[in-house]
């Protein structure tokens, strides 16, 4: 319920800001449209947060796509989980200052954040074991111990 509530209140102040919604994905398949603009980005936090000093790199994928957020970091650490295999980040709702080719950090496109914003919290991703393989290789280890023992009798004289 916080979340929905911290949800419905940052798109108005982003648009009171003049930022623009788009997803990551418009984002960086349409970057002359948004390079210098005030944006408004939701997303899963990815990989790690990087800190460095005073500010912190934070990676938000899309469907897909993923785009560098460089962000205070006291903000930053409002991030509890990182999206990897054995888990969903974060979603975040991320308003800052797209660059095409941001000449601070390489010439690549990234996102000067302004605001960051947890709506959902990520978490351990509970992935079940199909049976189906559970008896495939239950039956494969049986034919394997069988294969062996025959192979011992036959070896002998």
């Amino acid at each position: 319920m916080l979340a929905c509530g911290l949800l419905s209140g940052l798109p108005a102040a982003a648009g009171s800001a003049g930022a623009l919604s788009v997803d990551v994905e418009s984002l960086l398949a349409q970057p002359n449209l948004y390079a210098g603009q005030l944006v408004t980005i939701r997303g899963e936090v990815i990989g790690e947060v990087m800190y460095r000093g005073d500010r912190a790199w934070v990676n938000i994928g899309g469907q897909g796509s993923a785009v560098g957020v460089w962000v205070d970091a006291g903000l930053a650490r409002e991030i509890q989980s990182c999206g990897s295999y054995g888990h969903t980040g974060d979603t975040v709702v991320v308003m800052g200052e797209f660059r095409i080719a941001c000449p601070e950090h390489g010439g690549d496109p990234d996102i000067h954040a302004l605001e960051l914003h947890v709506v959902e919290l990520g978490g351990k991703v509970q992935r079940p074991i199909s049976q189906a393989r559970w008896a495939l290789g239950l039956g494969l280890l049986c034919v394997g111990f069988l294969l062996t023992l025959g192979g011992r009798h036959r070896a002998a004289p």
